[in-house]
């Protein structure tokens, strides 16, 4: 990745303003230094970032990240969602389905008890 920026006339710090991504991450992904960088999350999401900035094949490039790193996870290929996944990934979340329930009780609970209180002041 290296020789792509330099082969763009392009420092450190001016990549750095261009993605939003911090000097001192793009040298650790420069120098395979993933150690450097926070979560696994972190280095994907830069990796990816930082490829499609240089116009590199960012999914070989994570591909390669993970056989480096033993990684398990593959790569969905650019424009393929992950269709059981992501479809619905408010529905399936169990705490969104308990707090949704909880709601409906209490605005049940609320509408009787407001049908109650003005026929007992009668």
């Amino acid at each position: 990745m290296a020789d792509a920026r330099r082969k763009r006339k392009m420092t450190v710090k001016d990549v750095e303003k261009a993605i939003k991504i911090r000097a001192k991450y793009i040298t650790a992904l420069e120098q395979d230094a993933f150690d450097q960088i926070l979560g696994e999350a972190y280095v994907i999401g830069f990796l990816k970032t930082y490829a499609q900035w240089l116009e590199i094949d960012a999914g070989a490039l994570l591909d390669q990240y993970r056989a480096q790193t033993g990684s398990a996870r593959k790569a969905v290929p650019a424009g393929q969602e992950r269709a059981n996944e992501d479809a619905h990934p408010l529905f399936g979340n169990r705490l969104f389905l308990a707090a949704l329930a909880a709601v409906v009780a209490i605005l049940g609970a609320a509408k009787i008890i407001m049908m109650v209180l003005p026929a007992a002041g009668r």
